[in-house]
């Protein structure tokens, strides 16, 4: 009886890494193709959770422009299979992305503790003179806001500041995606076989 548990259990790891094997090089084949979307699709069928799977579901949605994940992936990519330098330079993108400047800031100037590159130094200023221009503009509504009447303060004010707001979002990521230096990110790098996504049971 135990020896057929021990099977079982063994054919069904194996079935879960070969599914796991399959759903990673759809995931690749997509993301070459750039499908970014199909590739998050796959991607989040493999049921691991090591370094460099979490570094390629956040290129996966850094290239599909969910900045969000991509941080969280990115954050949960720690380990020693992937690129210390790559994997904050690619975060501190994703915070750009975001807008969240300070954020993207800080982390720039970690990955020029391990690596001083041209790409991370025009992207950590970059992040400073978008930081100081979002300052700027968000102390001009604040003022046009305080100078508009009382009687049409309510019905004209909202309606400027939301231009104001997709005006602004739209300047910074045209200024983004002109400047922002994000070459790092590499096509799935890791090869794996599916012993290496998940454990082999013998």
């Amino acid at each position: 009886m135990n020896k057929l548990i021990l099977i079982l259990i063994s054919l069904s790891s194996l079935n879960a890494s070969l599914f796991d094997f399959y759903y990673f090089s759809k995931a690749k084949e997509a993301y070459e193709n750039k499908d970014y979307i199909l590739a998050q699709k796959y991607i989040y069928k493999v049921d691991a959770d090591n370094d460099y799977i979490n570094y390629d579901i956040a290129n996966i949605n850094y290239k599909a422009n969910d900045y969000s994940e991509a941080i969280k992936y990115y954050k949960r990519a720690y380990g020693k299979r992937v690129n210390e330098a790559d994997r904050l330079f690619n975060l501190a993108n994703s915070y750009l992305k975001m807008g969240e400047f300070d954020n993207a800031i800080t982390v720039y100037k970690k990955a020029l503790v391990l690596r001083r590159d041209e790409d991370t130094i025009y992207n950590l200023k970059l992040a400073k003179i978008l930081k100081e221009k979002a300052k700027n503009i968000s102390a001009k509504n604040k003022k046009d806001k305080e100078g508009k009447q009382k009687v049409n303060k309510n019905k004209v004010g909202k309606k400027m500041n939301k231009k104001h707001k997709s005006k602004l979002s739209k300047e910074m990521q045209k200024i983004l995606k002109e400047s922002l230096k994000d070459k790092k990110l590499p096509v799935l790098m890791y090869k794996i076989n599916s012993g290496e996504i998940k454990n082999n049971p013998w």
